[in-house]
């Protein structure tokens, strides 16, 4: 049962990781997308909203997906706690 409890962990450990990464690669994609509209269409007046603000929000939403997955929804114990509860009611 604690190998289960380990493998559970580790697993975690590897959505956390994985987020920080994304963290980091969103950081330094939206700096390089907004620099190069800046420097590139920014200054045109009829070209309306600025075109990064597209995939900045979109990737926010993923990364928000992603840090709920990875921090508030990891109960990395939901299947012993539904098991168990199955067995008090089965008894």
């Amino acid at each position: 049962m604690e190998t289960e409890r380990e493998k559970q962990l580790w697993e975690l450990a590897k959505k956390r990781a994985k987020f920080k990464r994304y963290v980091y690669a969103y950081i330094i994609f939206t700096i390089v997308i907004w620099l190069f509209w800046y420097f590139t269409d920014h200054q045109d007046p009829d070209s309306g909203l600025p075109w990064p603000m597209f995939p900045t929000l979109t990737l926010a939403v993923v990364l928000a997906y992603m840090f709920l997955n990875a921090y508030v929804f990891s109960n990395h114990n939901a299947i012993e706690q539904e098991y168990e509860r199955l067995t008090r009611k089965k008894d």
